[in-house]
């Protein structure tokens, strides 16, 4: 896995081995840094390289009044999509961390 990627921050190597939660997080298209990684590790499982297992998760804290398309292109790849549930952003990180806790 190292070698595919030599010279990389370790933070972007989490992406390939161990699951991942974003929260918080608008992942609008000027993060490219987090675009291309999500595009690459995308690419690998479809190629069935590296043996990738692990699981990108994006908590949707916008729901209906959020972006669509971006959402479409997350679970295109290969990320799964959580629509948060609460009224306002409070219950929904609060409901997003009680969803990770179970999940860890």
């Amino acid at each position: 896995m190292k070698g595919h990627l030599e010279g990389t921050n370790e933070w972007a190597l989490r992406f390939f081995d161990k699951d991942i939660f974003i929260l918080g997080l608008g992942l609008d298209y000027s993060k490219l840094d987090l675009w291309w990684l999500i595009t690459y590790r995308s690419q690998q499982i479809r190629m069935r390289n590296l043996g990738i297992k692990n699981r990108i998760t994006y908590f949707d804290l916008e729901g209906k009044h959020g972006d669509p398309v971006k959402i479409e292109m997350l679970k295109a790849f290969h990320v799964n999509v959580i629509e948060c549930v609460g009224q306002g952003y409070k219950q929904k990180y609060n409901w997003a961390l009680q969803y990770i806790k179970k999940s860890l």
